[in-house]
């Protein structure tokens, strides 16, 4: 769940999208073109989000050290994820 609570669903997801856990992307199937839409995402505000949402910010408490590996690991994993999306859209 998200932590602040369901009323701040929308500031929520509006952060999701501008640190790069959730990606805006477009394919249009008659013209087989990817079009990729999340700019600008600024990856420092990662966990920011992640401590919003309860299963992380949980995680975080009981078990501090491994949850701050686990933490980067998932950074770096949605960091490679927006690269991968990023060159698929400068595809011609």
């Amino acid at each position: 769940g998200i932590k602040p609570g369901m009323e701040h669903s929308i500031d929520n997801a509006r952060l999701a999208g501008e640190c790069g856990y959730s990606l805006c992307f477009r394919y249009n199937p008659s013209t087989k073109k990817f079009i990729f839409d999340s700019n600008d995402v600024d990856f420092d505000k990662y966990e920011e989000f992640l401590m919003t949402e309860n299963r992380y910010a949980n995680l975080k408490r009981v078990n501090s050290e491994e949850a701050l590996q686990l933490l980067k690991k998932q950074k770096e994993w949605a960091i490679d994820r927006y690269n991968y999306y990023k060159k698929l859209s400068e595809i011609e």
